[in-house]
């Protein structure tokens, strides 16, 4: 199944707009091996799931966040509540779970797409698994970690072929940020992601030193004269350290394949990384093999995007970070 029939069908199931929240993701929602499953979202939200929707990428879940973080801050408190959380404690333990399956990745999903304050304001009519039951069938993931009794219950009705990983609890209750990670880490350790990622960027942590030398040129712009004296078109020449790390990208698997890189560079999250201070040192290795995809398969079609990536000083902060993920 292709993203478009994907996004086609899902359309014409949930519709389009709709207040039916069936999942979140970062990027193609076929690519999660990973289902991490509720009884329904907790957080109603003005917004249509569609508005997040990237045609060719998939979900644009740092978008989504966003939206959560200022619907959430502008809603009313609850009779006798004076102050408000940022997030969640359930959101806090999903992201922490995210975290934990790194470099697999993950499907935030419910047995039932619509939102409520609480399961028991969650009315009859509203309770429809046809979402569900198409994410299943489509997306067929390996491993499926899933919290709270009712969601266990409902889910050992499921003839799954996954393996599946019932938390002791509900994430809002009784699961510390540890926890959360473990489940995330047990869930890829089930789908063979249990290599991490991490342990690739020992590829390109070895030219921390070099790029932080002062002097140390990347690369330069050149354009050479032709026999008639009329200049040429310039192009860049890059030195043999930085051809080195291009191949050391390669051979280290952090040039991602099957990876909508020209889709993923506009997105939220990839803008996030670029102009957020302090973004990259927080990225994880997936994010930092995603960056690379993007600068190194994107100086084919754009020359100069790499060492002008070099020159701003975000190669440096990408190799840094890799060093760091490994200390």
């Amino acid at each position: 199944m292709t993203l478009d029939d994907f996004e086609r069908e899902l359309a014409t199931l949930i519709g389009r707009p709709t207040d039916l929240r069936p999942f979140v993701c970062e990027g193609s929602p076929l690519a999660c091996e990973v289902f991490l499953v509720g009884f329904n979202p907790a957080t109603t939200m003005d917004a249509d799931f569609w508005e997040f929707w990237r045609p060719g990428y998939g979900y644009d879940k740092a978008a989504w966040f966003e939206r959560y973080l200022e619907e959430r801050a502008a809603k009313p408190l609850k009779p006798g509540k004076t102050r408000r959380q940022k997030i969640s404690a359930t959101r806090r333990n999903i992201e922490c779970f995210v975290e934990g399956t790194v470099p697999a990745q993950v499907l935030e999903t419910n047995i039932y797409a619509k939102a409520s304050d609480d399961m028991k304001s969650l009315d009859l009519a509203s309770r429809e698994i046809a979402p569900f039951k198409f994410l299943l069938e489509k997306i067929k993931p390996k491993a499926i970690v899933v919290h709270g009794k009712p969601a266990v219950e409902a889910i050992r009705k499921f003839a799954v072929s996954a393996f599946v990983i019932e938390a002791d609890h509900h994430f809002s209750r009784q699961t510390s940020k540890d926890a959360a990670r473990n489940y995330g880490a047990a869930a890829a350790k089930e789908v063979g992601a249990d290599t991490p990622l991490q342990a690739n960027l020992a590829a390109i942590a070895p030219f921390a030193t070099l790029f932080a030398t002062k002097g140390f040129s990347f690369g330069r712009w050149v354009s050479d004269d032709t026999p008639g004296g009329l200049a040429s078109f310039p192009s860049v020449t890059l030195s043999p350290e930085a051809d080195t790390f291009v191949q050391a990208a390669y051979d280290g698997g952090l040039v991602l394949e099957d990876f909508p890189w020209a889709a993923w560079k506009d997105s939220q999250e990839a803008r996030r990384l670029w102009d957020m201070p302090g973004a990259v040192e927080k990225a994880s290795a997936r994010q930092l093999a995603q960056l690379l995809t993007v600068l190194i398969r994107g100086d084919r079609f754009s020359e100069g995007s790499l060492l002008g990536a070099f020159d701003s000083g975000l190669l440096n902060r990408i190799v840094q970070r890799a060093v760091a993920i490994g200390a």
